[in-house]
């Protein structure tokens, strides 16, 4: 924490500026420091609402850093990509990251949280299920994916226009 604080805004701006919205995530980063030397003895705090008052952590980061930090689950961790891949396979019908989570912590029974294939989804999202030009081709569960088979028919329309 005394070294974060230490440091000046562009000392942290270059460390993190290969980061998206490095210089918001840097502004967050000095406030939540501050706060935690003030009002946490230097430590981050053991739950996910205490964690969840730092500027810059939601649902997702909290939940995250109780797992890597205390080795507790609390809620699933949900990214663009898990979001993606499970409202193109129909598990969801969600507009947000947020709802998403909240939909499958409903749906998972809780001992499965920390145990779940969610985590494997990002990596799935990333490489096959992307957010453009996703690879179904390439995709081991394209049969039994609702958005596969409607890029199927797409593909086979514009291939009928073409010929």
């Amino acid at each position: 924490v005394d070294n974060v604080l230490s440091m000046s805004t562009s000392d942290l701006e270059e460390c993190c500026c290969r980061v998206r919205m490095y210089k918001k995530k840097v502004a967050h980063l000095q406030r939540a420091t501050q706060m935690l030397k003030e009002s946490h003895g230097s430590d981050l705090p053991q739950n996910a609402k205490d964690l969840q008052s730092l500027p810059g952590i939601g649902p997702k980061s909290a939940n995250f850093l109780m797992m890597v930090c205390w080795n507790t689950v609390e809620g699933i961790k949900v990214d663009t990509h898990v979001h993606r891949v499970v409202n193109r396979l129909g598990w969801v019908t969600t507009t947000t990251e947020e709802k998403t989570r909240r939909e499958l912590e409903e749906w998972f029974p809780r001992e499965h949280w920390g145990k779940s294939g969610l985590k494997q989804l990002v990596g799935f999202g990333q490489v096959i299920c992307t957010a453009k030009n996703p690879r179904c081709i390439d995709c081991c569960v394209a049969e039994s994916c609702p958005s596969a088979q409607l890029n199927k028919a797409k593909k086979v329309k514009t291939d009928a226009e073409a010929a």
